[in-house]
């Protein structure tokens, strides 16, 4: 599966959400689409036609499952984005490659998302949030009024110690 594609079957299966970090995969595919496709360059009229969500594939049966991903079926297969813990209930085989590359992409601050379409891995996603400029002032300037910060996250421990570190 070529990038372009792969992208449109995760924002499909995305664009039901309204999780930052699917909002997120919808946003950077439809910039990928008519930006940074050089084959839709050539059309600029079919890019103004497509911007709205007719560049996704057609899904069914979407469900939001809270702290692991998404599940739906596009072209009657099914579509798993999410953590791994969403991956491995549903007997998708993570091979050591991809959980190496997953730990690896959490180490540098992002956060990863495997997904898997007709129960096999095709693929995986890091997204990073960038931490705003003025974030280690604040943390300086409380720690100087004896407040000890602390973090709460929804990412797992290694992006969320990756984060701190930064």
């Amino acid at each position: 599966m070529d990038r372009g594609d792969f992208l449109t079957l995760v924002a499909s299966a995305e664009a039901s959400s309204d999780h930052p970090l699917a909002r997120a995969i919808v946003a950077y595919a439809r910039h990928f689409h008519f930006f940074d496709n050089p084959s839709l360059a050539k059309d600029p009229q079919r890019n103004i036609k497509e911007l709205n969500s007719s560049w996704l594939f057609d899904v069914i049966d979407f469900s939001a499952l809270p702290g692991k991903g998404v599940q739906c079926f596009i072209d009657e297969k099914r579509v798993l984005v999410g953590n791994w813990k969403l991956l491995t209930e549903n007997g998708v085989t993570i091979p050591m490659e991809a959980e190496d590359f997953i730990t690896e992409i959490e180490e540098n601050a992002k956060t990863g998302i495997l997904v898997a379409y007709n129960d096999d891995l095709i693929g995986v996603l890091g997204l990073a949030d960038p931490i705003k400029r003025e974030a280690a002032v604040v943390v300086d300037g409380l720690r100087k009024m004896g407040v000890r910060p602390v973090m709460v996250t929804g990412d797992n421990r290694r992006t969320a110690q990756a984060v701190a570190k930064e």
